[in-house]
């Protein structure tokens, strides 16, 4: 009881603290809006474009895009906590080192969902967009959000400062955008990287898939296990990574 007392105390810290951050609520939260805003005037204007349809599938886009950006969250509390002063504070209490580092990734993680669900409700009321069917849509945020989480805390073990973690993960993202049609304003092109080819691509059409674009729930689902299944194969090795690294 005692232990469970102390991880609460420990994740309602970090994830209160997460919230506070200003530049934080910023990137997560007013730009994905911001470039969707953006987008929705464009396409207002294009004729014999669906507008629905078109602001759909780009913020189902920006939804899963911007989960693997709030990965920095968690990189952020690694590094700044676990590998600088404040770190031997940390451990000269009686709590256990894990015990801090899960409390700060599940709030990251908590935090990364709730910043796609105010996303999802604010694009609901702003721009009239469907997101089909909701049992598909919670699976693959859940999936996509704790695969995000994964990527980072991969990164942040793998490098020794915020700085670079922070860059590699920009990388990564960026390229995971183009890779899946993104950054061209190929959203809707049917070949296999804007499909299958990135977990972006995946957890996009998965969504898609399920009632904005189309009503094929087998290939819904086949996204989201093939998703589900990258998922588990990055943990496992996150986890027998972190075992012989200490953070």
């Amino acid at each position: 009881m005692h232990l469970i007392n102390n991880f609460a105390i420990i994740f309602r810290h970090y994830f209160l603290r997460s919230c506070r951050d200003i530049v934080s609520l910023f990137v997560f939260g007013l730009l994905p809006l911001a470039i969707i805003s953006v987008n929705y005037f464009i396409i207002y204007n294009i004729p014999d474009v669906p507008q629905i349809a078109g602001t759909t599938s780009i913020t189902v886009f920006m939804l899963m895009a911007f989960q693997f950006f709030c990965g920095d969250t968690i990189i952020y509390h690694l590094n700044n906590d676990f590998r600088s002063t404040v770190r031997w504070r940390l451990y000269a209490t009686p709590i256990p080192k894990n015990t801090f580092i899960y409390a700060a990734a599940i709030a990251s993680w908590i935090y990364s969902i709730t910043q796609g669900m105010l996303l999802i409700l604010v694009s609901t009321l702003l721009f009239n967009v469907y997101w089909g069917n909701p049992l598909i849509l919670v699976s693959v945020l859940l999936i996509i959000s704790i695969m995000a989480q994964l990527v980072a805390i991969l990164i942040c073990l793998l490098t020794k400062t915020r700085k670079s973690a922070s860059a590699i993960l920009q990388l990564i993202c960026f390229g995971l955008m183009a890779l899946s049609g993104g950054l061209f304003g190929t959203l809707g092109d049917s070949n296999f990287l804007t499909r299958y080819g990135t977990p972006i691509s995946l957890a996009h059409w998965a969504v898609l898939n399920a009632g904005p674009y189309a009503d094929d729930m087998s290939k819904a689902i086949l996204n989201i296990i093939i998703l589900a299944a990258m998922t588990l194969v990055l943990a496992i090795f996150v986890l027998m990574l972190g075992r012989r690294r200490a953070i």
